[in-house]
């Protein structure tokens, strides 16, 4: 008859054997799990500061770790929390909104309006739309000025708003 610590001694032994012959998984931790959804965080929060040139540094890097961020996500190297996802996603929608925010406000600030009623001034408005804070330079009150017939600028009003879509709207009144 066999003696039970033979046989234990044999199964731990056994045990041993094929846990060395096993290749040992190496789990590294996970760099990119907290430091990306930061990133995309900060870079919306920035995008909406009332600075052009910031503006446009915030949103190209929202947009450059954005496409990391897909990238890591189409490897399976990045797992991103629902509750990160969704504060994301809402900031998302407030950095869209908040550059897109003339565009939903008066066309004609009503001050401007009053202001030229009162002293019979021509009124003319442009609005010019910039994704990630470019291709807002021509949103001047020149500019405004050179496509209309207002030759003597009286009062004029700009209306910014930052964020991943800007949109400036410039208002001048005076007479042609």
């Amino acid at each position: 008859m066999t003696n039970i610590t033979d046989i234990n001694t044999t199964k731990t032994r056994l045990q041993r054997l094929l846990q060395s012959a096993t290749p040992k998984t190496d789990k590294q931790p996970n760099l990119f799990g907290k430091t990306i959804p930061t990133l995309l965080v900060i870079s919306l929060l920035g995008s909406m500061l009332p600075f052009e040139t910031v503006t446009i540094f915030f949103s190209l890097s929202f947009a450059t770790i954005t496409l990391f961020a897909l990238i890591l996500l189409w490897k399976k190297q990045l797992k991103i929390t629902k509750g990160k996802t969704a504060l994301i996603s809402a900031l998302i929608i407030t950095s869209l909104l908040s550059g897109c925010s003339p565009a939903f406000t008066f066309k004609t600030p009503p001050e401007l309006i009053k202001f030229a009623h009162e002293h019979d001034f021509d009124v003319y408005t442009i609005q010019k739309i910039g994704v990630f804070g470019l291709g807002l330079q021509d949103a001047t009150i020149a500019s405004a000025q050179a496509e209309c017939d207002i030759k003597t600028i009286q009062g004029a009003q700009i209306t910014e708003g930052h964020g991943l879509i800007s949109i400036v709207t410039v208002t001048i009144a005076g007479k042609s």
